[in-house]
């Protein structure tokens, strides 16, 4: 007897807790949770520190004003970069003013950020094996150029897995980041053009080998950067 009342308790916690851990280190970072009477995406997004449209891609939800009570949903953990890059944009003084209209579909406008470099990992969006950008492979010290023409808007190392970043604003609202950097060779506050050398292949951020992360984020989201690239 005793022991059915432990698992009728233990039924009826569970039930109630809606926030779950996340199901092991395999997956997306971030955590289940279970919605319950009064949730909005927009209460959701502030209390979280994750964007309505990340959680609704996520989710593969299509209504922001529809969340059934007790359906459960994935948070993903916040993005540090995008994070970093909201802040950035919102700054008036850090923006680039478009006087090219801004085309519909994706472009391959880009050039390869590290001409002697080899991809070794692709972008994906994954749960399971999740990347926001891709990997290149380099040598440390290998040059890292502008991919496409515009403004620095954030260089440093926040102490992040990232490392020393650049961070580039472009026209046509696009991003690019390239992360991992031994050292930058460029400013925050620069204007830069195709190709400009901005920093050399390292491994800060901890990683096991010499190698450059880069994204390409429209809109603030990330991107496949081979929509862009002219040639990888």
């Amino acid at each position: 007897m005793k022991n059915i009342v432990l698992l009728i308790f233990l039924f009826i916690f569970q039930s109630c807790v809606t926030v779950e851990n996340k199901p092991n280190e395999s997956e997306l970072p971030g955590k289940y949770y279970r919605i319950k009477e009064g949730d909005t995406l927009e209460l959701l997004s502030r209390k979280y520190k994750i964007s309505i449209d990340e959680i609704m891609e996520t989710n593969g939800l299509e209504n922001a004003r529809a969340l059934p009570i007790g359906q459960t949903i994935f948070l993903p953990d916040p993005d540090p970069i995008g994070t970093k890059i909201a802040k950035l944009i919102r700054s008036k003084e850090n923006k680039v003013v478009s006087t090219v209209k801004e085309r519909e579909t994706a472009a391959k406008i880009m050039d390869f950020p590290v001409p002697g470099g080899q991809v070794f990992r692709e972008f994906s969006r994954d749960k399971k094996n999740p990347y926001d950008g891709i990997g290149i492979k380099a040598k440390q010290g290998e040059t890292i150029i502008a991919a496409l023409r515009g403004k620095v808007i954030f260089v440093g190392d926040d102490g992040t897995k990232f490392g020393l970043i650049v961070i580039i604003e472009h026209e046509k609202n696009l991003i690019t980041v390239y992360t991992h950097l031994y050292k930058a060779l460029v400013k925050t506050g620069q204007e830069v053009q195709h190709k400009t050398p901005l920093g050399l292949v390292g491994t800060s951020g901890g990683v096991s080998f010499p190698r450059l992360h880069f994204q390409v984020r429209h809109k603030q989201r990330p991107k496949d950067p081979r929509l862009y690239l002219k040639k990888v």
